[in-house]
């Protein structure tokens, strides 16, 4: 079983959390950075994870990591 790794980290909080695909890590990331971007003097209409990502590290200090493991199967 493949599991993504999802690593939000700031001076303030750490969160982790495993996600089944790169595309729903990816998509929560963007879930949980979106209120940052919300300013009026930020237009985020067309942003994608990237996009997020880099204005989190550079006005926020937040960092992002996804990792890629490969779990053990359970043998029934």
């Amino acid at each position: 079983m493949n599991a993504v790794v999802l690593l939000i980290s700031s001076m303030d909080d750490n969160d982790v959390t495993v996600w089944s695909s790169e595309e729903e890590a990816k998509a929560a990331a963007v879930e949980y950075l979106t209120p940052y971007a919300a300013q009026p003097s930020v237009d985020a209409t067309d942003w994608g994870y990237d996009d997020y990502v880099e204005f989190a590290e550079l006005f926020y200090h937040i960092h992002t990591q996804i990792s890629f493991h490969l779990l053990p199967t359970s043998r029934d």
